[in-house]
């Protein structure tokens, strides 16, 4: 008896200081972000003198009215973005899977050919001029919103990822399939993509994030000011701004005193908001496809 007391009071104080551990990095997490939306939210001399902190310096918008001078340009980088990141990623994750599926079949012939070629693209790469003159010269994708899906679409690695998924469903039940009358496009959409919906739903988060900050391919490929992504308007404001400090400096006439730091920090929330709402909801199969990926890896 004293020993099963003795028991549940060691599995309390083991959980106790789990918990402690457990609050102690989410806390390490989360107040590195609540410091940069406080930041955004301070003034400019406050927060130089005092440093940063949970709750804000001053309590100021002239870093989001810095951003929001032409509130018309940054809400269509954000309906760009959006359409950007809905779409490529829609049909990223489409095309992924299906390829996955049939390098998971044993009864597909070329399979190990497809899996070489594939190896290949991944090792060698043709660099970034052959693929700007491919764009622009041949297809002509200069100011195309085209330019900013098309690079980024097919992700060799995350097929790869997802095929060890597949290879999950059972063949039995495949099997099952074809003799009910199903085809190779039904089962890889009715049966095989189902069953991997938590591997499916930690790639899309993957190519979420990736066309959510991709900003390269609309530096590249984009001169027309009303197709541009919301991280490229970011990064071109931010550099403005610093040339314009710049000039100053140089001339020694301060025309305007500009939020450089809290600027930052308020192009930070900006960008990153989205991106945290869509993680909470994917949290789940995310933590899941990632244990399940490396374990089966």
């Amino acid at each position: 008896m004293l020993s099963l007391v003795e028991s549940k009071l060691q599995k309390r104080i083991v959980a106790f200081f789990s918990y402690i551990v457990l609050i102690a990095v989410a806390l390490m997490c989360v107040i590195p972000f609540l410091m940069v939306v406080s930041a955004s939210f301070s003034n400019e001399s406050e927060l130089i003198t005092r440093g940063y902190g949970i709750l804000p310096r001053n309590f100021t918008m002239a870093a989001y009215k810095t951003i929001i001078k032409n509130p018309t340009t940054i809400l269509n980088s954000y309906k760009i973005t959006i359409f950007v990141t809905a779409v490529g990623s829609t049909v990223s994750i489409l095309m992924s899977s299906m390829a996955a599926y049939a390098l998971s079949r044993s009864n597909y012939k070329l399979r190990k050919g497809v899996n070489v070629y594939f190896f290949i693209t991944m090792i060698f790469h043709a660099g970034m001029v052959p693929s700007y003159l491919l764009f622009t010269k041949y297809f002509h994708f200069t100011n195309n919103i085209l330019a900013l899906i098309l690079p980024s679409m097919f992700s060799v690695s995350h097929t790869f990822i997802l095929r060890t998924f597949f290879k999950q469903t059972s063949e039995s039940i495949i099997e099952a399939a074809k003799i009910d009358g199903l085809g190779e496009i039904g089962i890889c959409f009715r049966i095989a993509m189902p069953v991997c919906k938590t591997g499916i739903a930690t790639i899309l988060l993957f190519k979420v994030f990736q066309y959510w900050n991709s900003w390269y391919e609309c530096m590249m490929y984009m001169t027309d000011d009303n197709i541009l992504t919301l991280q490229y308007y970011l990064h071109r404001t931010m550099s403005n701004i610093e040339q314009i400090l710049k000039n100053q400096n140089s001339t020694g006439v301060i025309m305007q005193q500009i939020p450089t730091e809290t600027t930052r920090m308020a192009m930070c929330t900006v960008a990153v908001g989205p991106m945290v709402i869509i993680f909470m909801f994917f949290q789940k199969y995310f933590i899941k496809g990632i244990s399940v990926g490396s374990v089966k890896g």
